[in-house]
């Protein structure tokens, strides 16, 4: 309890540190991971988004490689497929997994059986994306529009859009325990 996930990516790797910064955990590497740039947990599972590899690695709590997601290609302006960029990643307690892959401008969102469930598109380049532990509601930061969305994560509808003139290429997100953001 209490220990802290850092993705460590020039180092292409992720850690698990306690909280006064002994290395509890290594996973991934230089032959396992390409740019590691966001970390989830999700039912005992560590997941990595991988930006420059287009996918989603899940590892064991011990470091051991469980499966690998790869995001399918989104089509481009010149509806030319693009290579996927997995840039944030958040879970529910219902086991979802959010991805926001910033290169294909849309978030993604998998059951725990890694089944494609849902894409939301329309983001200019999303690079973060949070979800209320219930489920209910996600947000994503829009980083190129400089705003935020909030949505209802059951039926994919957006609730609200914000901070277009105020954001400056928002990135991460959170939710509190309670809910709102």
């Amino acid at each position: 309890a209490g220990n802290i996930f850092v993705a460590d990516r020039n180092n292409k790797r992720v850690l698990k540190l306690s909280p006064s910064g002994a290395l509890l955990q290594e996973y991934g590497g230089k032959r396992v991971l390409e740019k590691p740039v966001a970390v989830a947990l999700n039912a005992g599972k560590v997941l990595v988004a991988d930006a420059q590899a287009g996918e989603v690695v899940a590892f064991s709590e011990s470091g051991l490689i469980l499966s690998r997601l790869r995001l399918p290609p989104a089509l481009g302006p010149d509806e030319d497929p693009e290579e996927p960029r997995p840039m944030a990643l958040a879970t529910d307690s219902l086991g979802n997994i959010w991805v926001a892959d910033a290169k294909g401008g849309r978030v993604l969102r998998y059951d725990a059986a890694l089944t494609l469930t849902r894409t939301i598109p329309g983001f200019a380049r999303p690079e973060g994306v949070a979800v209320t532990p219930s489920g209910a509601c996600l947000a994503v930061a829009d980083a190129k529009a400089g705003r935020l969305r909030t949505f209802d994560a059951l039926l994919g509808a957006e609730l609200a859009a914000f901070g277009e003139a105020a954001l400056h290429k928002p990135a991460q997100l959170a939710f509190t325990a309670e809910g709102p953001l």
